[in-house]
């Protein structure tokens, strides 16, 4: 037993105290039934490590102590050494300097990194996924002009818009400066019109990080006007 323990076990009498027992391997259902036939609780198991979280009353300490395959007991305490070089590090004040604030024990926190693995010897309160959906990755727009048609949507996620001519002629797809037929989208301006014939079609970006936007094209020349 630690110095603390064997003090808690000759002054607390029968106040329930906690401590933390060591074995020298895994417990068992053997040592569940010990603990519970003397009056102890167990609060906390771990499954990876030979220790067990205990509530019992102090003058049973000792009973505990003498107990088979126990090795160490110790005050279930807060560690303060091995925070004592992080403290340093951090330049924080000593507890009894002027600028020290004492820390409220209700006061939780929150650990912002890459995430902490589950573990069952681990008691996270809570998750928040702060990355981007999964569910935007691959994500595709897409218009091959495979119908003669300024609203075509083969991608995995819909346009925003059809597509919107800019042209004087305006007389839909298939007609005009701007034509969509046989699986191209032309633009040209014969007879000459004095204007560039264009059209836009609009995606909403808003979820994802990065984009890439990639077309086929080809040149051709026709009834060029000097």
């Amino acid at each position: 037993m630690s110095q603390g323990v064997v003090e808690m076990a000759k002054t607390r009498g029968s106040d329930l105290v906690e401590v933390i027992i060591r074995y020298n391997q895994m417990p068992n259902a053997e040592n569940q039934n010990f603990i519970e036939a003397i009056g102890g609780t167990i609060k906390q198991k771990f499954y990876n490590i030979p220790i067990q979280l205990v509530q019992i009353p102090a003058y049973k300490l000792e009973q505990i102590a003498s107990f088979a395959g126990i090795e160490f007991l110790s005050i279930n305490s807060p560690v303060q050494a091995a925070s004592k070089p992080a403290h340093a590090t951090a330049k924080l004040p000593n507890p009894n300097s002027a600028h020290y604030v004492p820390v409220d024990l209700g006061v939780a926190i929150a650990v912002l990194d890459s995430g902490v693995g589950q573990h069952s010897d681990l008691n996270v309160q809570n998750r928040v996924d702060c990355t981007i959906p999964a569910s935007n990755a691959g994500e595709t727009f897409r218009d091959p002009f495979n119908t003669d048609s300024c609203s075509n949507n083969n991608g995995t996620s819909p346009w925003s818009t059809d597509w919107i001519e800019n042209n004087v002629t305006d007389s839909g797809p298939i007609d005009g400066q701007v034509v969509i037929y046989n699986g191209e989208m032309s633009l040209w301006d014969y007879p000459n019109t004095e204007t560039e014939p264009s059209l836009a079609r609009e995606v909403n970006l808003s979820a994802v990080s990065t984009a890439t936007f990639s077309f086929d094209y080809r040149v051709r020349f026709h009834h060029v006007v000097p």
